[in-house]
């Protein structure tokens, strides 16, 4: 096949699932298509009833196509357009985020019988945390001065961006209690996504993790949900690619990929699949062909390449072909799935 294109290995989606449902034990999992929202993909995903967490309209008709039920699709994006809101609503989706005022009327006005959850703002706990959320005193004052009622809020949410730090999972979650204090029991507490597989952070993370949900599960009746997109769909795609030119002066690598193809973070492993010598480490910073010359991304390599020489980028499923453009008019790359047995992981 013509390079670049995306391998995907779909018993390896099934597999990851898997993994991490067994490690977090969540009442609800759903995917968040956000980081990779191929067809094949969401199929697969589907015959292994997953659930999916979407954040546009386009997101929700790509599931509606394939066949997807209702009652297993949530909407978390923060803040949303009213004719957002509208559409989903009428459509049957009846599980909104709202982070702030503005948000909770518009909710409240065009999807009435939907579940309202809240994003709280736990910023304070990690720096890289997307600024989104209300904090506990601004709740605190929407409730006291009336305009804002605890039985018009069926949950919580928080998204933690740098999430392989059990101690800092555990904190947040306690913050999650002082708020589950304020709004009463008996609702959803939706841990979102981020969580990377136990192979990356250690069993003792999800043992910990496991002890405090079910902490929360007995002593507010709470029911868990979580948003993983990442750990699903990361290690199971790669890309492949051609390197078209080389400046060994610059150190500089040219490739036939590159921003319009979805390469936007430095992959964890690059394999050189043409024969190649390996070398000493040695530091090249990578470019595609478009006009920008705009640096991709530095890494380490080390072996020896060569024009024409086709790598791998492994572990680049996630956040990478969504991500595609047709900017100079590239066409999204082409994808392959491979799927070496039928639903080997399916619950």
């Amino acid at each position: 096949m013509q390079t670049p294109y995306y391998e995907f290995d779909l018993n390896k989606v099934q597999e990851n699932l898997k993994i991490l449902h067994d490690a977090v034990q969540p009442d609800s999992l759903f995917y968040a298509l956000k980081a990779n929202s191929e067809i094949e993909i969401l199929k697969t995903l589907k015959d292994c009833n997953a659930n999916f967490e979407i954040a546009s309209i386009g997101e929700y008709l790509k599931l509606k196509k394939i066949g997807v039920n209702l009652s297993n699709i949530i909407c978390s994006l923060p803040i949303k357009t009213e004719e957002m809101i509208s559409f989903l609503y009428k459509e049957g989706v009846r599980y909104f985020v709202f982070e702030d005022f503005n948000e909770y009327v518009k909710l409240s006005r065009l999807a009435s019988k939907a579940k309202k959850i809240l994003r709280v703002d736990i910023t304070h706990f990690s720096q890289n945390s997307i600024e989104y959320g209300m904090t506990e005193k601004d709740l605190q004052i929407l409730l006291n001065q009336g305009n804002m009622s605890i039985d018009n809020i069926d949950g919580i949410t928080f998204y933690l961006a740098k999430n392989n730090d059990v101690n800092t999972i555990l904190s947040v979650l306690t913050y999650c209690e002082k708020i589950i204090d304020i709004i009463g029991n008996n609702k959803i507490l939706n841990i979102g996504g981020n969580y990377r597989l136990p192979q990356e952070v250690g069993a003792d993370y999800y043992e910990q993790l496991q002890k405090k949900l079910s902490s929360i599960r007995s002593k507010y009746g709470y029911v868990i949900y979580m948003e993983p997109g990442r750990s699903i769909v990361k290690s199971a795609g790669k890309l492949v690619t051609k390197i078209i030119d080389i400046k060994e002066d610059k150190h500089q690598i040219f490739l036939d990929s590159g921003l319009p193809t979805g390469i936007s973070y430095c992959p964890d492993c690059i394999i050189n699949v043409s024969e190649t010598i390996e070398i000493p480490m040695k530091k090249y910073d990578f470019f595609d062909i478009t006009c920008s010359h705009r640096l991709l991304f530095s890494t380490e390599l080390s072996f020896q390449t060569s024009i024409g020489d086709i790598l791998e980028f492994l572990n680049f499923g996630s956040y990478s072909i969504c991500k595609s453009s047709n900017f100079h008019g590239w066409e999204t790359p082409q994808c392959t799935f491979i799927r070496r047995c039928n639903n080997a992981y399916c619950n």
